[in-house]
């Protein structure tokens, strides 16, 4: 059976007495200082970060409030008003904030153009300027739907709240895999016409997040286990290795994995003592464990470059997403070549750095030859790791294309 949510150990029922005891099974050292004040620290850490991932792990997902707010459409389309009425009052907070702000921000820009038409008294006699329609947009309510004389505006509001259009958003950009994008194909009797996609007249443009495969899993337990960790720091001064065994998870490990038993994470048959989970979470923490240092130390060594100009912060930027390179050009070398996307050229014989972000340009900044090699250095270290994930990200795809392809073949 799957571990349940619903009952999970109160935070406040964490003492110091339970917190030694489950640091007793997991054996974990408790550092030099003060063993008291060590056993305060790790369970006042432990209390706020089980707050934390009892808040983390109830908020729906990006995808669930597309599946909302789409359900919420529909049922308006077709003045299902019983439907609309159950569905928003067991509306997501997340997904009733959304609707909300977007109410909120059409009735302001009809109140500016009111005031606007206002203003143009001289304009609105020869013009015949006509005044803009004052549509007080408002999320409506479970009461609204089940009224007779109301139902109607609510389920229009309703609509043009949660719909911003019909059809296909274009243009697509070829990483996103969406959910529910009709591909065109000779199955399902929709074709494309040359490079155009087919566009389906009765799909629904939503006013929320984008649904996807691609939706990461497991967020507010990777969560969990990085504030674990770091409280264990900040208490015993112990952090665990980059990359651990299955079989051998560590004593800071372990005493994660009892804390993940407080917090009822859902666990498979197999693994009732979440050792397994703890140990992979904490592999995939990895690279970001890797690049924290590295971005840290580089905006920091950056500091007074970047408040000056903001071509190298944005270049910064670009190469913490991976979409920039590092070069250098040799002495002796020709260095007026163009790079064809963001870059950082280090020039050794004029001593700069050059900071290249096309379409905004470039700047060349005379650094001092230790700071120089010190920024290239970090540069180097954050390309390389990227080019390691962009490898792994490519070597999961290709494996994932061939399971389909496996799975469409028998």
């Amino acid at each position: 059976m799957l571990h349940s949510l619903e009952d999970p150990i109160r935070p406040d029922d964490i003492s110091t007495v339970f917190i030694a005891r489950i640091a007793a099974l997991a054996g974990l050292p408790l550092g030099t200082g003060s063993r008291q004040a060590t056993l305060k620290r790790l369970a006042d850490g432990v209390r706020e970060n089980l707050r934390k991932y009892a808040v983390d792990v109830r908020r729906p997902t990006p995808n669930e409030i597309h599946r909302e707010i789409e359900a919420l459409a529909r049922a308006a389309e077709t003045k299902n008003y019983e439907r609309l009425a159950s569905l928003v009052a067991d509306l997501s907070d997340d997904a009733r904030r959304l609707l909300e702000t977007r109410a909120e921000r059409a009735r302001q820009t009809s109140q500016a153009r009111i005031e606007a038409w206002k203003n143009l008294s001289a304009l609105r006699g020869p013009l015949h300027i006509r005044c803009p329609v004052d549509r007080p947009m408002n999320m409506p309510a479970a009461a609204d739907f089940q009224d007779p004389e109301r139902q109607a505006s609510a389920a229009d509001h309703l609509f043009h709240l949660a719909v911003v259009g019909r059809g296909r958003d274009w243009p697509k950009s070829d990483g996103e895999d969406p959910i529910g994008v009709p591909k065109g194909s000779e199955a399902d009797g929709k074709h494309s016409h040359g490079d155009v996609p087919y566009q389906d007249p009765k799909r629904l443009r939503l006013h929320a997040p984008d649904a996807s495969r691609k939706e990461l899993r497991r967020e507010a337990e990777r969560n969990l286990l990085r504030e674990l960790l770091l409280t264990i720091y900040g208490a015993t001064g112990l952090m665990p290795p980059m990359t651990s065994r299955h079989a051998l998870p560590g004593p800071v490990l372990r005493f994660a994995a009892r804390c993940f038993q407080l917090a009822r994470v859902a666990a498979s048959n197999t693994d009732h003592d979440l050792h397994g989970l703890v140990v992979q979470l904490h592999n995939d923490l990895a690279p970001w464990r890797r690049r924290a240092p590295l971005t840290r130390q580089l905006r920091r060594i950056l500091g007074p470059i970047r408040s000056r100009c903001h071509i190298v912060d944005e270049v910064r930027r670009r190469l913490e997403m991976g979409e920039a390179e590092v070069l250098r050009v040799p002495a002796g070398a020709d260095y007026g070549f163009v790079p064809q996307g963001p870059a950082i050229i280090e020039i050794e014989d004029a001593g700069t750095l050059r900071f290249w972000c096309p379409p905004i340009g470039h700047r060349t900044i005379a650094i001092k030859p230790f700071a120089r090699s010190r920024i290239t250095e970090l540069a180097k270290g954050l390309d390389s790791l990227n080019a390691r994930a962009r490898y792994a990200r490519k070597r999961r795809e290709a494996a994932s294309k061939k399971r389909r392809a496996a799975a469409r073949s028998i």
